[in-house]
């Protein structure tokens, strides 16, 4: 998934219109990234038990709670 395509699947999840902000390259920015977890499947018999959507979901969710109970508390 890209960047790009989280930010908007975040968009979404939170009804935003916030846009997202480009800027200039930066020394260490990994361009293109093909990671796998196809190691950890093969040695540890490792299996995602929830999808990246609902994990993404679930995520959110506890943001805006936490967030928004430290905002009542202080």
């Amino acid at each position: 998934i890209t960047v790009n395509r989280l930010f908007a699947r975040i968009q979404t999840l939170l009804d935003s219109d916030i846009g997202a902000e480009h800027g200039p390259d930066r020394a260490g920015d990994i361009r293109h990234s093909f990671a796998t977890i196809d190691k950890a499947k093969r040695l540890l018999d490792y299996r995602g038990e929830i999808s990246f959507e609902e994990g993404l979901k679930r995520s959110l969710e506890w943001y805006v709670e936490n967030l928004n109970r430290a905002v009542r508390s202080g």
